[in-house]
């Protein structure tokens, strides 16, 4: 679907024919990644390329990944569009605060502009998940500051907690956005209208409410003002849906969904994952949906081995996250612990916040304690994971025991970050490295303790990247198994690709394959000489039918994953 049509919304505004960039066809495309066929390997520099009074669309595509910079359209480089490659996957991230009116992670001047598949971040006041403490200091930190007219923001988030959306002025369209904070996180003098967007209140002062919008029409002639059509507002804070910063402030809601954060009724049985979970009875034997909305939850959640038959839906890996830090144990304490069989997850983002905390995005510091700390530890039989995002550093997925299917998600780290003896297919998964240590990381760490043993991690599809030079796996038992197939690998992975750990001159019954993969780091010429080479017929053997399907548990799932 073309974006620009989208721009013709002329009910609160008319922005007219987009005809100022020469129409709808894209004069050139540059491309912005950490590879090797991207032309800019920062998203600034694309933007500076891009000639002065430029009239024609000028395509700057994203590559998925995170970037730590703060960037800027001035005024004389109109005709951007920012591409992103969705935006759970391609972030833009700064830390800062010093003033409002600069310092945004991302400042627009330049009219027309178009961005989508895009997460801007200011990570200054969103550096931890713990609640707000009274005597931090809260600054007013934009994660964008939008100046100029004729904006179009496309399936983009915006993440703050106080002042994350700075809608300034011009006239903007904001279309299946996300838009998180506390104070006043959508603000200014705009001409905006928000479509079909989530607004997610975080509750971090407890004891007052919060403000969604502040908006700053000065006069009775001002055009200016915020509507919102359809969408919903969440969170687990209580808000306000407004505050007048000038005198003839103006904010329209149109059929929209508030949840109980701002009328008095709300239509949640619990506020709390856990509670949720107790309530299920013993010994259950038919599905149970557990629909968790919006928001971010700081609990530790356990599905204990008697409650089986439990679905947990999320609202989305970008909008549902559960999140904890702890790192006590590698067998207890992870953030989602799952004993029951036939478990179903999808759209939440399963974060363990240890390792993370304020040095996410910094070089690894030789005298910071990192431990072991997973974000989810699965025990049990039967486990479906459709869009789910696990976040975490060092032993982020503990896949310990089971068949597990995991389909279009996300899985961040370092250091051996999918672990375990599980008996796992992950399709089409996107696999992050988290580049803090100056050594090569470990992707997996797979426990087959025998050759009779049926487990072992299959990844159908999918593609590996990051910012550090990563191992594909490391054999943490004698006959660990792990087979890479139709992967995109990015420059990242190591020459040799692999490591016997304990089992230097013992490789014989490690078995390691990379079939058809693509991609800058798929080169196996100088691979470890004990990887496997698998044809066709033996392939067979790790497709989802044949490796965790054979009596077709996937085929009666309770959800749909297309």
């Amino acid at each position: 679907m073309s974006l620009l049509p989208i721009l013709l919304i002329s009910c609160f505004f008319c922005v007219g024919k987009a005809t100022d960039c020469g129409g709808n066809h894209v004069k050139q495309t540059i491309i912005v990644g950490k590879e090797g066929d991207a032309a800019f390997s920062r998203i600034q520099e694309a933007i500076n390329s891009v000639r002065n009074n430029n009239d024609q669309w000028v395509k700057i595509h994203i590559k998925a990944g995170l970037y730590m910079e703060s960037i800027v359209i001035p005024k004389n480089k109109p005709c951007i569009i920012l591409e992103g490659e969705g935006s759970a996957r391609t972030t833009i991230d700064h830390k800062d605060h010093q003033s409002i009116n600069k310092n945004a992670t991302f400042l627009s001047f330049a009219p027309n502009v178009i961005a989508s598949g895009i997460t801007f971040k200011n990570s200054y006041n969103v550096a931890t998940d713990k609640p707000y403490d009274l005597g931090s200091r809260i600054e007013p930190a934009n994660a964008a500051k939008l100046y100029g007219d004729k904006y179009l923001m496309h399936k983009c988030s915006f993440v703050g907690y106080q002042d994350t959306l700075y809608d300034i002025q011009g006239r903007h369209v904001f279309r299946d956005c996300y838009i998180q904070g506390e104070v006043d996180f959508i603000y200014g003098y705009s001409q905006s209208y928000y479509q079909n967007c989530l607004i997610n209140a975080v509750g971090r002062n407890r004891n007052l409410p919060g403000f969604v919008t502040a908006q700053g029409r000065e006069s009775a002639d001002d055009r200016s003002g915020f509507v919102f059509e359809g969408g919903l507002i969440k969170g687990n804070g209580k808000v306000n849906l407004g505050r007048a910063w000038k005198p003839y402030s103006r904010v329209i809601f149109r059929n929209t969904y508030f949840s109980d954060i701002v009328t008095p009724q709300g239509d949640a049985t619990f506020s709390a994952i856990q509670e949720a979970i107790d309530s299920v009875k013993i010994n259950n034997d038919q599905w149970i949906k557990i629909h968790i909305q919006a928001g971010l939850y700081i609990e530790r959640v356990t599905i204990p081995r008697e409650k089986s038959c439990i679905i947990l839906e999320g609202e989305g890996n970008s909008t549902t996250t559960i999140s904890y830090a702890d790192h006590r144990s590698i067998n207890h304490n992870a953030t989602f612990t799952s004993l029951a069989s036939n478990v179903v997850a999808s759209g939440i983002t399963f974060k363990n916040s240890y390792n993370l905390v304020n040095k996410r995005y910094k070089s690894y510091n030789v005298g910071s304690k990192i431990e072991q700390a997973n974000a989810a530890r699965l025990h049990g039989d039967k486990y479906f994971f459709y869009n789910c995002s696990f976040l975490g550093y060092q032993d982020t997925l503990y896949d310990h025991w089971g068949r597990h299917y995991f389909k279009d998600c996300y899985i961040e780290g370092e250091i051996d970050f999918i672990y375990g003896s599980g008996q796992s297919f992950y399709e089409n998964c996107w696999i992050n490295v988290i580049g803090r240590f100056h050594s090569a990381g470990y992707v997996t760490a797979q426990g087959r303790t025998s050759p009779d043993d049926p487990d072992g991690f299959v990844f159908e599809g999918g593609s590996l990247i990051g910012n550090g030079k990563v191992n594909l796996g490391r054999a943490w038992k004698a006959y660990s198994r792990v087979i890479f197939h139709k992967t995109y690998f990015s420059d990242i992975v190591t020459p040799q690709g692999w490591n016997a750990w304990h089992y230097a001159g013992n490789e014989s019954g490690i078995t390691y394959a990379e079939v058809d993969c693509e991609g800058a780091g798929a080169d196996t010429s100088k691979r470890v000489p004990w990887m496997k080479t698998l044809n066709a017929s033996e392939m067979e053997e790790f497709s989802l039918a044949s490796f965790i399907n054979k009596d077709g548990w996937v085929d009666n799932l309770p959800i749909q994953s297309s």
